[in-house]
């Protein structure tokens, strides 16, 4: 794609996303330290390993707990992950803002905590981060408008083992929640 087009969607983007102003966030302890409904968003290139995802999103997953995962797939033909909604360039409108037939799914739903591990601004990851109902929102730290709660500083690891990532997000929020009720 062109890279003066992808600028102009881009800018489209955020002026759509302007107006909108996220809800108040209301975060309950009791959910951060047990996290019952999880919304993980990914982003999964065209030479992503979807077997390595795969596989950690069935170790992340527990009987107590709920994971919903939205990948943005940028492949022609994206790979197909089970009980994951994949999003792709033709779920797109023209200014990057996802179709609302393929977000209305995870958007109607409400999450004790969203996870974004997308490694640099992906629109429509973040058109669903901002508006998910999310009680606490995680993501990578990245140059764009503040969005989370609590980011995390990833660009000195050259590679970057994402499952240790998710792993320690949740001891942390635990350790950290667990200590402030004392």
């Amino acid at each position: 794609m062109n890279s003066w087009l992808y600028r102009i969607r881009l800018f489209l983007f955020k002026r759509a996303l302007h107006p909108l102003k996220s809800p108040p966030k209301n975060t309950h302890t009791a959910q951060v330290i047990r996290p019952r409904r999880i919304l993980l968003l990914h982003h999964l290139s065209e030479h992503g390993d979807a077997q390595k995802l795969h596989d950690f999103i069935q170790k992340i997953q527990s009987p107590q707990s709920i994971l919903t995962t939205v990948l943005y797939c940028n492949a022609l033909i994206p790979r197909t992950i089970p009980k994951s909604y994949c999003i792709t360039p033709a779920d797109l409108k023209w200014n990057l803002v996802p179709r609302p037939a393929t977000t209305q799914p995870v958007l109607q739903q409400s999450y004790d905590l969203l996870i974004n591990l997308a490694p640099s601004m992906i629109p429509p990851l973040h058109y669903i981060a901002l508006h998910a109902k999310a009680h606490l929102k995680v993501g990578l730290y990245t140059s764009c408008e503040p969005l989370y709660d609590l980011t995390i500083d990833i660009a000195h690891h050259r590679q970057t083992n994402y499952p240790s990532i998710v792993y320690e997000i949740l001891r942390q929020l635990s350790v950290r929640t667990e200590n402030s009720m004392r």
